[in-house]
């Protein structure tokens, strides 16, 4: 084969430095699109994708030309530079992540998982089921 093909599914979750809540409700939309815009200029697909006040979850493809690390490195350091012009200027991510592989078998249910997520819930209980579960 003269080309390389790779279709890896991951559900990405971080959170804000010491999980303080700073993703508002109305700051959402705009901080997803930018997240998701961020993710394809490195060659990564957004299948879903839920911040919540302090953590998000993102289901993505793996691009086949850089690693975990590099890509949530990558998506992290641009969006946290982003958030701070959004008027929060002490905004920055944690330094670890949870990445968890998800079948194809299992895509469409971890994306209803992901968009069925109720951000009235307290959030680090979310957080630390998130982990739990994947």
């Amino acid at each position: 084969m003269s080309q390389s093909l790779a279709k890896i599914y991951l559900h990405i979750i971080f959170s804000t430095k010491n999980r303080v809540p700073h993703i508002q409700k109305e700051l959402r939309p705009n901080a997803q699109a930018y997240f998701v815009e961020v993710g394809a200029n490195l060659g990564s697909y957004t299948e879903e994708i839920f911040m919540m006040p302090d953590h998000i979850h993102w289901l993505c493809t793996l691009p086949r030309t850089i690693t975990i690390s590099d890509l949530v490195k990558n998506v992290k350091i641009p969006t946290s530079a982003k958030m701070k012009t959004q008027g929060i200027p002490e905004f920055a991510w944690q330094k670890g992540y949870g990445a968890f592989s998800v079948s194809q078998s299992k895509l469409v249910t971890v994306k209803k998982i992901i968009s069925k997520i109720n951000p009235i819930i307290i959030p680090s209980r979310i957080f630390n089921l998130s982990i739990e579960c994947f």
